[in-house]
C-alpha cells in the first residue's frame, strides 16, 4: 500500500525567479517493514533553495529497499525581487548551478519508483524540466508555462533532453524561440503533461493517479520507464530478451497466480 510520509516546501532559484515547490513524499511498503523519511521544517517563503538541496529530497533514502513514489507539486509559483548581487557571479558558480540542475534532473527521471507533479501556478524556466521528467503531470488547466530563457539572453539546456521527448523539437524550438506563454490545455494536447483539469478536480486527479500506481507491480512499473526511455535504441532480440526475463519474475509469477486466483496481487493489497 502507500503511505504518505513527509510534505515540504522547497524553492528552486533562477537569476530573476523562484519557483515554489510543495512535494509529497508517497512511499510504498510492505507492512511490518516501514521505511519511513522524516521531512525538513518547511523554510519561509522568501527562502530560495538551490537545485542541489532538492536533488537531495528526490534521492531515494539510502536504508530504502521498497519501491517508493515521489509526487513532486510545483505550486503557486510566483514572480519575487531577489536581494541584490554582482552583475555576474563568480565563473566557478555560474558553471556549477546547471550541473546541479541537471543531477537533480537525472535523480527525477531515474528515481526508482513512478514520479507524478501536481501543477499549478506558474511554471516558468527550468520548473518545466521537473514537469517534463515527471513520469506522469497532472495540472490545473490555468497554469501558465513558460520558457522564459531567450529573454534572458540564455537557453533551456539542461530541461532540453526531457523537454523534446516529451513535446518533440519542433514544437520545443518555436516555444523556446518565442517564449510564448501557454496554458494547460495546450500543455496537455503537446504532451508536457498528462492531464490539464479545473482547479478543484486537480487533488482528485492526483488520487486516481496514485491509486492506478497502487494497482501496478512496482518493480514492472519502473523497468516499463525504462523501457520507455531506452526503446529507440534496442533490438528485436534485445525486447525478446527483456520479455522473457519479465515473465519469470516474482511478480510475474505473483499476478499470473492473483489472476487465475481472481484475487488482487500482494502489491495491490
Amino acid at each position: 500500500m502507500l503511505k504518505i510520509v513527509g510534505k515540504f516546501v522547497l524553492g528552486l532559484a533562477t537569476p530573476l525567479t523562484a519557483t515554489m515547490i510543495g512535494a509529497y513524499l508517497v512511499q510504498q511498503y510492505v507492512p511490518p517493514r516501514v521505511v519511513t523519511v522524516a521531512p525538513p521544517p518547511p523554510p519561509p517563503p522568501s527562502m530560495m533553495m538551490p537545485a542541489s538541496e532538492l536533488a537531495k529530497f528526490v534521492s531515494p533514502p539510502a536504508a530504502a529497499t521498497d519501491p517508493a513514489a515521489l509526487v513532486a507539486a510545483p505550486a503557486a509559483s510566483r514572480q519575487v525581487t531577489l536581494p541584490a548581487r554582482p552583475a555576474a557571479a563568480p565563473r566557478p558558480a555560474r558553471e556549477e548551478a546547471p550541473q546541479q540542475h541537471a543531477r537533480m534532473m537525472g535523480k527525477i527521471a531515474a528515481f526508482p519508483a513512478p514520479v507524478i507533479a501536481r501543477v499549478h501556478g506558474t511554471v516558468a524556466g527550468g520548473g518545466n524540466g521537473v514537469v517534463a521528467a515527471a513520469d506522469i503531470a497532472i495540472a490545473d488547466r490555468d497554469t501558465t508555462f513558460v520558457f522564459s530563457e531567450a529573454r534572458l539572453g540564455i537557453v533551456p539546456a539542461v530541461v532540453s533532453p526531457f523537454v523534446v521527448y516529451r513535446i518533440g523539437a519542433a514544437r520545443a524550438a518555436s516555444l523556446w524561440m518565442t517564449a510564448e506563454r501557454f496554458h494547460g490545455d495546450a500543455a496537455e494536447r503537446w504532451g508536457l503533461i498528462h492531464r490539464s483539469v479545473d482547479g478543484l478536480d486537480l487533488d482528485g486527479a492526483i488520487d486516481d493517479a496514485i491509486a492506478n500506481i497502487r494497482a501496478g507491480a512496482p518493480g514492472a512499473q519502473v523497468e516499463a520507464r525504462r523501457l520507455a526511455q531506452r526503446v529507440s535504441e534496442m533490438t528485436a532480440e534485445d525486447l525478446a530478451t527483456l520479455n522473457a526475463q519479465m515473465r519469470v519474475t516474482e511478480e510475474a509469477v505473483e499476478g499470473l497466480q492473483a489472476f487465475i486466483e481472481r484475487r488482487r496481487p500482494g502489491w495491490a493489497e
